[in-house]
């Protein structure tokens, strides 16, 4: 995940959370829950250069582990921004 100049800098914290969640189903879920705001949290505002870079590491996930291979997944949060 070192391809994202932008998180690195500025959101390490994220990024390295959504390395550790690399395969997994709970990828998608963090990716949601980063972009979408709850009654309890709400969302924190990215710039574009950084919610571009989130939408690319999920579309590099979802090459590498399909997912419909990950039963129970969160909803694509960034398939329109491609």
């Amino acid at each position: 995940m070192s391809s994202f100049p932008r998180l690195k800098a500025e959101c390490p914290h994220i990024l390295d959370t959504l390395d550790v969640l690399w395969g997994y189903k709970e990828f998608y879920i963090y990716l949601a829950s980063l972009t979408l705001h709850s009654r309890e949290r709400p969302s924190l505002g990215f710039s574009a250069a950084i919610l571009q870079e989130l939408a690319e590491a999920e579309r590099a996930h979802e090459r590498c582990l399909p997912r419909a291979q990950h039963s129970g997944a969160a909803v694509a949060m960034f398939a329109t921004a491609a």
